[in-house]
């Protein structure tokens, strides 16, 4: 099992057009209903600070084949204040099912 966790910063001014093409990432992957994806997007309270997580089978991640999350990427760097920080992570403990 893959779980990532990316988290960056946008830039003001953009934040509005960034949650709108995560929920048009969100509306494409309900569409799909896959079991074993987990897909979490959180704004933190600062309305600017914006962490992922994604947990999928290994190699069975669907979010590049998405053309939501195609043109979600495709302007991400211009919507950022920095390069996004990408996480590997190891779970220690879980009440999800």
């Amino acid at each position: 099992m893959t779980r990532k966790m990316v988290r960056y910063e946008v830039r003001p001014e953009a934040a509005a057009r960034n949650e709108e093409l995560i929920r048009d990432v969100f509306a494409e992957l309900r569409a799909l209903d896959l079991d074993s994806f987990r897909y979490e997007v959180f704004v933190l309270g600062d309305g600017v600070s914006v962490v992922h997580l994604v947990e999928h089978p290994d190699g069975a991640n669907p979010l590049p084949e998405l053309e939501s999350f195609k043109r979600y990427s495709a302007g991400v760097r211009e919507r950022l204040v920095a390069e996004p920080v990408f996480v590997e992570l190891r779970v220690l403990g879980s009440t999800a099912a």
